[in-house]
Order: C-alpha cells, then sequence, then structure tokens
C-alpha cells in the first residue's frame, strides 16, 4: 500500500488493484498521530520553560574579548 497526503488528510492506493481505497481524504491525525478527532488547532499551553541567562560583570571582559577574537578569523584580518 501506498499513502498520499495532503493537507489535514491522506489517500490509500491500493497497489495491487491500482486505485484508492477511498476517494475522500480521511484525517491524518487520528491513525497517524494517534490524535484525538475534532482538534483543530496545534496551539497547546505549556508551562514556559524559558532559559534564563546568568551574567557576571567578572566574565563581560572575557566574552567580549572572545567576540573579537573570533571575528578576526572570520574576516581574516592579521595583527602585526
Amino acid at each position: 500500500k501506498t499513502y498520499f497526503f495532503k493537507g489535514k488528510g491522506y489517500w490509500e492506493f491500493d497497489d495491487m488493484r491500482m486505485k484508492v481505497a477511498h476517494e475522500r481524504p480521511k484525517p491524518s491525525g487520528p491513525f497517524w498521530l494517534g490524535c484525538p478527532p475534532g482538534i483543530e488547532t496545534n496551539d497547546v499551553d505549556y508551562p514556559s520553560h524559558r532559559a534564563r541567562v546568568i551574567h557576571s560583570s567578572s566574565s563581560t571582559p572575557y566574552i567580549a574579548l572572545s567576540i573579537i577574537i573570533s571575528s578576526l578569523f572570520v574576516y581574516g584580518i592579521r595583527i602585526t
């Protein structure tokens, strides 16, 4: 069997008979992804897990220096 997908649906093609098993598309979410029928959106309210950046005044000069040195290598500038 071969499956063709378009939008939210799919068609099942019978390779032996060389025709589709059903004329209208079936919803792909419940069959392929195990989603419950009737859901129209993928928007879900998940708790926010944002990364927290901790800045330290002692690390700032090292960060700036590493950016400057890496840009010298990227742009091929020679220090003589």
